[in-house]
């Protein structure tokens, strides 16, 4: 089962990556005309994440749902580095429990790209939350997750340690 790991104050170098995942979360919540944010979920060890860079409370705690209820598209992508689009979650047979908790929220649609970092692994999960069903967005997400791993690799260290976490 999943669950969030702690979320100490990172350490200096996290903060140029931590600016640029808040930057790049925010670009792609005004370039979907339907989003209602967006956020990265970063692995932190075996079975455990935490999500940074929400753009606001709603979607930190769909983020925080994932790795509560153990279920969700952020976890199913960091666990198979695969693409996740649901049309609407609040009623998505894949993710019961979260799916549950969800149907009093503002969201509906998601899309989840991986993060992939220079070592060839999935490290990261980038989610962009909809209040409508939005066409296909994947390779829009996609864009935006390619851009997080190029700046991880900058960092000089795996994206789960740049941000502080690993």
């Amino acid at each position: 089962m999943w669950t969030t790991a702690g979320s100490p104050e990172p350490p200096p170098r996290a903060t140029g990556l931590l600016r640029t995942t808040e930057i790049l979360t925010t670009c792609l919540t005004r370039a979907i005309p339907s989003a209602v944010g967006a956020s990265l979920l970063v692995r932190t060890g075996r079975d455990r994440a935490v999500g940074v860079g929400a753009t606001g409370p709603v979607v930190a705690w769909a983020d925080a749902l994932q790795s509560e209820t153990g279920q969700g598209p952020g976890l199913e992508v960091l666990a198979t580095g695969s693409p996740r689009r649901s049309p609407d979650v609040r009623h998505d047979e894949r993710w019961p429990r979260w799916a549950r908790r969800l149907r009093t929220a503002e969201l509906r649609g998601v899309t989840v790209a991986p993060v992939w970092v220079p070592a060839g692994r999935c490290a990261g999960a980038l989610h962009v939350y909809t209040n409508a069903d939005e066409d296909d967005l994947v390779q829009q997400v996609d864009a935006f997750a390619e851009l997080l791993g190029a700046a991880a690799s900058l960092t000089g260290g795996p994206l789960e340690q740049s941000l502080g976490r690993g």
